[in-house]
């Protein structure tokens, strides 16, 4: 089987669970050690460095494997109320706390230590494997491009490569992809003894911020015309306001910003289409029956006859409600992750499906086999919509100052 290129999108947890259960169908299928590069930003950042620290001990023999050490490790991260804990610890006194500084400087300063502390246990991205090769996508506002972090280098498009990543945690590259401007003050990247090769007056240090600023899709790694590649897109898209919605000061503001955002999804993935190398692009805010559509009449457009099995229609519904979840790294339920997990299997599915025949698959796959969502929970649909409507309607900071096991608690009733 030949080898692709894979990339997880930005969207916080929405993109992070929805990533966990794309890979993990690939584990399923058998066709994961095909994988030579995985690009990722923000949230998709989060999922994929558990994913390479777990691949640094050794690979993954089976689903159950994976499930032990990568999912459950994310299922836990996910309900731990990180984003609350995290606020929290930032105005509680202490020494490092007494610094002049303001919260979102605050937080971003906070983001990697907690990092290290939930997930990552101070692994330097020279311990990472060599294969697949991880991308770990931010943007660099001193040069308005991406910047980007594997186990050998940086690399940004008008600074060129620095060849010096010692020292250097995987929990400060995800720090830097998933550094989300409206609570994360740009992340401080020291450059001493960290020379670019493309210029000669070097800069003393770089601010970073979210990967998705530049590209959502971490698509920029994909885009050549010698391999295949699969594009799991999370990121949410911006619908026009009700004619009688009166939004408040907040919602306006944070529109602007928004626009830019979806403008920036909405042109990658125009190119994405247009792309003549053989990648698909799988996405969470259309149905798996709209995704399946579009890449029969795309591929046949082009002649070529795909062997697609039938996905199922029955969940069109609760496909709508996930593409609507929030983004924040708060606490998600159980129905929440297990079924975002769900959504990013059965497009995973359908992408290796596209790019691959089924004489190019492993021999013990049945290719009309699709992930269902009984697969990954065994609440009935009608608690499931519940659940997801109450996920949908959550505020930003609600909850600010409740603990997390109260949090929590009302969260398991539902899962």
């Amino acid at each position: 089987m030949e080898q692709f290129k894979l990339s997880f999108s930005g969207g916080g947890f929405r993109a992070a669970f929805f990533c966990l259960g794309a890979y993990r169908r690939l584990v399923e299928l058998g066709v994961h050690q095909n994988i030579k590069l995985l690009s990722s930003v923000s949230g998709g950042s989060i999922t994929a460095a558990v994913i390479m620290m777990e691949l640094a001990e050794k690979d993954f023999k089976d689903v159950s494997d994976f499930d032990i050490r990568v999912t459950e490790k994310l299922k836990a991260f996910g309900k731990s109320n990180f984003r609350n804990v995290l606020l929290r610890r930032a105005v509680r006194p202490n020494l490092g706390n007494f610094r002049a500084e303001l919260l979102r400087a605050r937080n971003s300063r906070l983001l990697p230590e907690m990092l290290d502390e939930y997930l990552f246990y101070g692994m330097q991205l020279t311990e990472l494997p060599e294969y697949p090769v991880w991308i770990c996508n931010a943007t660099n506002l001193q040069t308005l491009k991406r910047i980007s972090f594997s186990r050998t280098k940086i690399c940004d498009e008008v600074l060129g490569d620095c060849m010096n990543v010692s020292g250097l945690t995987t929990a400060e590259a995800v720090a830097a992809s998933s550094a989300f401007p409206v609570m994360f003050e740009p992340v401080h990247l020291d450059l001493k003894n960290r020379p670019f090769d493309k210029i000669k007056k070097q800069y003393k240090n770089l601010h970073l911020t979210d990967g998705g600023v530049y590209d959502n899709l971490g698509s920029e790694e994909l885009l050549d015309k010698g391999s295949r590649y699969m594009i799991l897109d999370a990121s949410a898209r911006l619908k026009a306001w009700d004619t009688d919605k009166q939004p408040t000061w907040r919602e306006r503001q944070s529109r602007i910003f928004n626009v830019s955002l979806d403008q920036v999804a909405e042109l990658r993935k125009k190119l994405i289409r247009k792309d003549d190398s053989r990648g698909v692009q799988l996405i969470n805010v259309e149905t798996i029956r709209e995704n399946a559509a579009f890449q029969e009449e795309y591929w046949g457009s082009r002649g070529h006859t795909l062997d697609l099995p039938a996905y199922p229609e029955l969940y069109t519904d609760i496909e709508k409600m996930l593409a609507a979840l929030r983004t924040d790294l708060d606490t998600f339920s159980d129905i929440e992750i297990r079924t975002l997990m769900w959504a990013g299997a059965v497009r995973a599915d359908l992408g290796i499906k596209v790019l691959f025949s089924a004489a190019e698959m492993p021999a013990d796959n049945n290719r009309y086999e699709v992930p269902l969502i009984a697969d990954y929970t065994t609440k009935d649909l009608e608690v499931i919509r519940l659940a997801l409507q109450h996920g949908w309607k959550r505020k930003k900071l609600a909850g600010f100052f409740q603990s997390s096991q109260r949090r929590t608690g009302k969260l398991d009733k539902t899962s």
